[in-house]
């Protein structure tokens, strides 16, 4: 068998010349052939030598070629690769913040808060009441944290009953909490969605897989998204991030501590106690934004509930390269945190303490009107407008609440636990920028000023329409708190009269003394002697039927109380026409200089329309006769405007009948509500003095008792 060897040999020729070439062997036998000799006359060694040393070269260069080639090969397949990775960490990026986008839309109509959702929003072409103002979104955040600084003001007062109403709220948020969450679980399924505050509905998935499509698209060379492998995930971020939400000012009295707080702003996945009291909040941010996937938790261990308000997103993609045909597959992964608008609440409600008939001295400043003990061991009526605006809108009534009721101390409760609830309304209306020191140094101990001064009562003959000068009685003074941008409250005041009256806001609180029921103050008593006055006796002869009489009237030391709480219910649910928003009042808006639309006037009631009755007595429709004494009161005959009213703050029936302020009606199609911006109503404690009315008590159903009616100028 032959079995070659081959390789290179070198030697000297006979001629003593160096010589190369190749070799095999045969056997034992070898070959040499194909001799070259290097060396020679005329150079031609060195004529070989260069000739074999450019064919090394060429080889090796070959070599070298292909080694550059096949290492560039696999480098541009590894840029690839990485490439690839990165666009898919954009898309999935892209998916998670898109996901968080819309969840951050994602609302709620709550029975108890009206439109809740992750993030606040203001009044604007959101979803309308139905006097067609649009309405406000409230952020579960901003919730929790309304009801921790109402509860640290209701503790450093001592006042179980403020702290009994912020637990009330607090069951009330959770129930809210509950059902916000369920309906974004189920927005973030396949197909599912939810409904903005515009009242359409958003899809999470649906944008969050487009918006993965559209990166992955963009992919270099073969790559292909898993059909229905992106999933999200609802859920928290372990150690917390920053919020939206300020921590209660000043800083000393928030009893937050600095692991509990970002730059000023509530840490969300803390236990955040006021005593005993538990706060979380949720990883609602100022803006969108990423964070550490690893972090990521559906629930966090220890909390006791927790705020979902981070969405995750996975989704799978096969990326292709020519060493692998089948593909890779590539699992992404990243998380988004919702974001919260900040909703400025310009102008969240003032807080009216109003004295048509002249200041009661025993109010000497804010807290007086739940400490006055002369409020203790009386009864109020706790009632409710239902059907409208009582009495301007047809078919309104007076009566039972459908709003939640407090645990009174007492049933029926006394002025000074009503107060109390209406103040908390009004606080829980400021929501939780409430200065806690302002609230106790402007509001709780702020010194009401009153000059004391007195003016001409002149009223206008019912027969003859000249004025009667009755005689001087205590000027009338309206005190307004305000909550500034700041925090802090402002504190104004304003001559008024008795009139306009005021009408109860439909769905809303409206509380009155009982039957029988006053409040004895130390105010001097007033008398006026024979005052003549033509009296309307036999209605059905109007030109004939005057009989002139003269009557002594006296200002009694009694006061009646009434309560308007126009945001006692938020919400379109339960919150009446106005979804517990508050009232325009020209009173207030002028003390501040942003005047408002006329908004007082006479008008016959029409359907599904703010009017004013014209005549209670003939006007079945409006129900019984509330707001003369209470529930229980007898029947009460026509007044004699302008000079005395019946013992109502509603009036009485008054021919003509007097003048209201009212809720105006918004514009077809929704519009923000002036009160969103200029200093409005929400709450109104309100203090009429009683009157004896001598003579013309057969002007009121035969009670001596009644108010001061229209003065004139």
């Amino acid at each position: 068998m032959l079995q070659l060897r081959q390789g290179l040999f070198t030697g000297q020729s006979p001629f003593s010349h160096k010589v190369s070439g190749y070799f095999y062997t045969e056997g034992s036998k070898e070959i040499r052939m194909k001799i070259r000799d290097f060396t020679g006359v005329n150079g031609f060694q060195k004529k070989r030598a260069r000739r074999s040393n450019t064919g090394s070269l060429i080889v090796l260069a070959l070599a070298f070629l292909m080694v550059l080639v096949l290492i560039l090969f696999f480098a541009l397949s590894y840029v690839r690769t990485l490439g690839a990775s990165s666009e898919q960490k954009t898309a999935i990026e892209s998916a998670a913040l898109t996901a968080a986008r819309d969840m951050s839309q994602i609302v709620v109509d709550t029975k108890e808060f009206g439109l809740v959702g992750l993030s606040d929003s203001a009044p604007a072409q959101t979803i309308a009441a139905a006097d067609n103002w649009f309405v406000p979104v409230r952020s579960i955040n901003d919730i929790f944290a309304t009801q921790r600084l109402d509860l640290l003001l209701a503790t450093n007062m001592g006042d179980p009953f403020l702290e009994e109403l912020v637990m009330q709220d607090r069951t009330a948020a959770i129930k809210a909490l509950g059902q916000l969450v369920t309906t974004l679980q189920d927005a973030i399924l396949p197909g599912g969605f939810g409904y903005n505050a515009k009242g359409v509905k958003v899809f999470p998935y649906q944008s969050a897989e487009n918006s993965y499509k559209e990166n992955q698209v963009r992919m270099t060379g073969g790559s292909k998204y898993v059909a229905g492998s992106l999933k999200l995930s609802l859920g928290c971020v372990d150690g917390g991030v920053g919020t939206a939400v300020l921590t209660p000012q000043p800083a000393g009295m928030g009893q937050v501590s600095s692991d509990q707080m970002i730059s000023g702003y509530y840490k969300s996945e803390k236990n955040i106690k006021v005593g005993a009291v538990d706060f979380v909040f949720g990883s609602i941010g100022k803006n969108i934004s990423l964070v550490n996937p690893s972090m990521f938790k559906e629930t966090i261990p220890g909390l006791p509930y927790n705020v979902p308000a981070v969405v995750k997103a996975e989704a799978d993609q096969i990326i292709y390269d020519n060493h692998n045909k089948a593909g890779s597959l590539v699992h992404a992964i990243a998380a988004a945190q919702t974001a919260s608008n900040t909703n400025p609440k310009p102008s969240p409600g003032t807080l009216t303490v109003s004295f048509p008939d002249g200041k009661v001295p025993e109010i000497v400043d804010g807290k007086s009107l739940f400490s006055w003990d002369k409020m203790t061991g009386k009864k109020m009526d706790i009632l409710a407008s239902n059907n409208g605006d009582f009495p301007v809108s047809s078919g309104a009534t007076i009566g039972s609440s459908i709003y939640p009721q407090p645990s009174w101390s007492k049933v029926p409760p006394e002025p000074s636990e009503v107060c109390k609830l209406a103040i908390y309304d009004w606080l829980r209306q400021c929501g939780s920028r409430v200065s806690i020191q302002s609230f106790e140094t402007d509001f709780l101990n702020k010194a009401l000023p009153y000059a004391n001064k007195t003016v001409i009562w002149k009223a206008k003959d019912p027969k003859t329409f000249d004025p009667v000068a009755i005689g001087p009685v205590p000027e009338g003074v309206m005190y307004v708190f305000k909550l500034e941008p700041s925090g802090v409250f402002s504190l104004k005041s304003k001559v008024i009269k008795p009139f306009p009256l005021t009408v109860a806001g439909s769905g809303q609180l409206y509380a009155e003394m009982l039957e029988g029921e006053t409040i004895d103050s130390s105010v001097p008593i007033w008398k006026h002697e024979k005052i003549a006055l033509n009296i309307l006796i036999d209605k059905g002869n109007p030109g004939k039927g005057y009989e002139k009489k003269e009557t002594d009237i006296e200002g009694t030391d009694k006061y009646d109380l009434y309560v308007r709480d126009f945001v006692r219910q938020p919400g379109l649910k339960d919150g009446g026409i106005h979804a517990g928003e508050p009232m325009e009042n020209p009173n207030v808006s002028k003390i501040f200089d942003k005047p408002l639309r006329t908004n007082v006037q006479l008008s016959k009631p029409q359907p599904n329309a703010i009017g004013y009755l014209l005549d209670r007595s003939t006007d079945s429709a409006c129900g019984p006769d509330y707001g003369d004494g209470g529930i229980g009161a007898k029947p009460k005959g026509k007044g004699s405007p302008p000079t005395v009213t019946q013992q109502s703050d509603f009036g009485g029936n008054l021919d003509p009948p007097a003048p209201y302020t009212y809720f105006p009606l918004g514009p077809a199609g929704g519009a923000m509500r002036s009160s969103y911006t200029k200093p409005c109503v929400a709450v109104d404690i309100r203090f009429r003095r009683q009157i004896k009315v001598g003579e013309l008590k057969v002007l009121l159903g035969d009670s001596d008792i009644g108010y001061v009616g229209e003065m004139l100028p």
